[in-house]
């Protein structure tokens, strides 16, 4: 027990295949460091060559983690979700992807600059986490970029304005308005932000959790957490 073998590159791409979408950013490269190489070499009956699949080595101990988790997201599985976005292309994919994985009745879509829709309720929501995934390219930076990027990706979901981290700086500020006490706020930044970021931190309001990295090491997400 606890080899579990199954090609999940090939069965993930067919799974996003027929889902492929030019309003989203595609990030080809990190698909790839994120699904991996495959890791064993197999021959069908009729094939003339060898092909590299991929195969899995979970222990005992990793399945158990693994059940463990299952069953912790089990327990939010009623608790109501708002998503909001600034773009209405992008709420429309998120409403078609809700509905594909049968999670549509549970989450409410609003349009929304940051947190401007929450602010117009009579009584705003307070939320346990609050996950962003910000603009967190300067105007200024735009023609550095690679040119699939530059002239490809939607220019709404790069840009934050003249200034790179203003995004980030707007959460921060206004955050803590809808998140509990005790809450997590989780976004992602731009490369070599992270210094600059916490120095726009309020420590009598915010406490970093934990910096997590991307494949290539970089400095991607802040873990905050609201002090009580």
């Amino acid at each position: 027990t606890g080899l579990i073998k199954a090609n999940f590159p090939a069965r993930i791409a067919f799974a996003v295949s027929s889902q492929t979408d030019s309003r989203v950013i595609l990030d080809i490269p990190g698909a790839e460091r994120l699904l991996g190489r495959g890791d064993m070499l197999f021959m069908a009956p009729d094939a003339s060559k060898l092909e590299r699949i991929q195969g899995a080595m979970v222990t005992d101990e990793e399945i158990g983690r693994l059940v463990n988790y299952w069953r912790r997201i089990r327990t939010l599985e009623g608790a109501p979700l708002q998503s909001l976005d600034l773009s209405e292309a992008a709420l429309a994919i998120a409403r078609r992807n809700a509905e594909r994985h049968g999670v549509r009745a549970r989450i409410e879509f609003l349009a929304s600059d940051l947190f401007s829709a929450l602010e117009a309720l009579p009584q705003p929501p307070k939320a346990d986490f609050i996950v962003a995934n910000p603009p967190y390219i300067s105007e200024a930076e735009l023609p550095t970029l690679p040119r699939e990027v530059r002239d490809y990706e939607p220019r709404l979901a790069l840009i934050a304005g003249p200034e790179a981290a203003s995004v980030q700086r707007r959460l921060f500020a206004e955050g803590p308005k809808f998140l509990k006490p005790g809450g997590y706020l989780i976004c992602e930044m731009g490369y070599g932000q992270y210094p600059s970021l916490c120095e726009a931190l309020d420590p009598t309001v915010w406490e970093v959790i934990e910096v997590k990295r991307d494949l290539q090491g970089i400095e991607r997400t802040l873990v905050l957490r609201r002090r009580a």
